[in-house]
């Protein structure tokens, strides 16, 4: 199906079917470049209309599918498909990409920002105004679905003390093979740490058995997963949403800072982005979420953080890219006193 779109009558049956066209046609669809990622494989076009057609469609497009050669790949591409067809349209641009369609055959159709915009290289840190940009457009997703009722619904599943112990446990499980290729990084107190947490309560995990603050978010909102203006000024984008689920807003912040920015720059960042965080929430309305609920919040999702290199280095993640996160987790949880709230 991907070949197919590359034509020009094919893409202009499409957008007329989809109602993004509604006179003219594409004249002409021309390859740029394809590209595969871990899970997709992302097609990149450039677009020419007759002057007769419909105003404001996009001149690049990416199309965006998963790769056949990752067991998971699909089940990943249906729930990012999914949030495109259901959810997207409840969601201004920004956040959202300006132009987007959702095929039935699994292909997602996007518009291509790349000369406009720009995604960070890891492990590069966010400037002070990205930075902004990220909580701003977290604090709109969020704020969205907060505490609505159809979360647990008809948007995700409903959080209970036996799905999430046995998620945790499942994690858990992997702890001896992660410590043996973690040897070098880990010490002895590190390790006892690891069991100490996952042999507890489970209060950070357990927190979500609760409605308040729960939301619909992203799910993988690391820094290189926004996309940036090239100037100094203009729209901040939040892309690959297939990771999407209801959780704590707070959660995705955690996420954010305290699993992928190093000591120093986190602590230097953290308390502003939260403030600025909270009181964007507090303009949409939501008044019934203390400062102390949210840096609760986030504390709670500094000890669930320890879950990220195992699933990472589990999953075939880079070395240096689930050892960094280690490091950062690991700082984040003494930082911010994990014990605490376990």
């Amino acid at each position: 199906m991907t070949l197919s779109l590359t034509s020009h009558t094919a893409l202009t049956d499409l957008f007329y079917s989809s109602g993004a066209l509604n006179r003219g046609a594409v004249t002409n669809v021309s390859l740029d470049r394809q590209v595969d990622t871990i899970v997709s494989t992302l097609t990149f076009l450039a677009v020419t209309y007759s002057p007769d057609a419909s105003p404001g469609l996009p001149e690049r497009l990416v199309l965006k599918r998963p790769l056949a050669t990752v067991s998971d790949a699909t089940k990943i591409s249906v729930s990012e498909l999914d949030f495109y067809s259901r959810l997207a349209p409840r969601l201004p641009s920004p956040p959202i990409v300006p132009f987007y369609l959702a095929t039935t055959d699994g292909t997602l159709i996007l518009q291509d920002l790349r000369t406009s915009h720009t995604n960070q290289s890891w492990p590069l840190p966010p400037s002070d105004t990205d930075c902004v940009g990220m909580v701003d457009n977290l604090a709109m997703v969020h704020a969205r679905w907060w505490q609505d009722s159809e979360l647990g619904v008809t948007l995700g599943s409903p959080h209970t003390t036996e799905s999430l112990s046995s998620m945790v446990s499942g994690i858990a499980a992997l702890l001896p093979g992660f410590c043996d290729a973690a040897a070098n990084e880990l010490s002895a107190f590190d390790r006892q740490l690891f069991e100490r947490v996952f042999g507890s309560r489970l209060r950070p995990w357990l927190r979500l058995t609760s409605p308040k603050a729960l939301t619909v978010v992203h799910g993988d909102a690391h820094s290189w997963n926004f996309l940036f203006p090239r100037e100094e000024t203009g729209p901040v984008y939040l892309i690959d949403w297939q990771l999407w689920h209801v959780d704590v807003g707070a959660r995705e912040l955690a996420f954010l800072m305290a699993a992928h920015w190093d000591r120093e720059y986190r602590q230097a960042k953290e308390l502003s982005l939260l403030h600025k965080y909270h009181e964007k929430l507090s303009a949409s309305g939501i008044d019934d979420y203390s400062w102390d609920d949210l840096w609760l919040d986030y504390r709670f999702g500094a000890v669930r953080n320890l879950t990220i290199p195992l699933l990472f280095w589990n999953r075939g993640v880079p070395g240096d890219r689930w050892q960094h996160c280690l490091r950062c987790v690991l700082s984040a949880y003494d930082d911010l006193c994990g014990d605490e709230v376990l």
